[in-house]
């Protein structure tokens, strides 16, 4: 059985923006991290570094190359009750959530996201509304949610 490379993310809840990864055992013979990249996304971007190059052996892309957000839904008038997370209980620039509802007082559908996914406040970007809950529950479809992945690469 070939080794396999195991990429895991490992989310910083003080601050949902770091994002540490590990490989995990790395053999110098693979190839370079743009081609393990490319593996993962075919249609992955070259991007221009600018003044902040990465460390040597790391790429920069948009997250989206790597991620794809949740398209999981989810109907209030169909389904039980659930917690409930919109912009206005993700407070700006520290990842905390301030406050909670209840889906039962909804009526339009929301997004899915489970423990540990990155949810991420699409309205209104500079607020910087970025959380990593530790439960499970539905927020606004103005939230994007990035699943928790563990990648692995051969």
């Amino acid at each position: 059985m070939p080794e396999t490379d195991v990429f895991e993310t490992n989310l910083k809840h003080e601050n949902p923006l770091n994002v540490e990864g590990n490989l995990l055992p790395q053999d110098p013979n693979d190839k370079p991290a743009e081609i393990l990249l490319k593996k993962i996304n075919p249609n992955l971007k070259e991007f221009e570094f600018a003044k902040d190059n990465p460390p040597s052996g790391w790429v920069r892309t948009e997250m989206g190359y790597v991620i794809d957000p949740s398209k999981e839904r989810f109907d209030p008038t169909t389904n039980k009750n659930r917690i409930f997370i919109g912009l206005e209980h993700i407070e700006r620039n520290t990842g905390k959530i301030v406050g909670r509802g209840e889906s039962k007082n909804l009526t339009s559908t929301k997004s899915v996201f489970r423990s540990e996914d990155i949810l991420y406040g699409k309205l209104r970007p500079y607020l910087n509304k970025v959380c990593v809950p530790d439960f499970d529950g539905v927020c606004s479809t103005d939230i994007l949610v990035f699943p928790k992945k563990i990648f692995f690469i051969q």
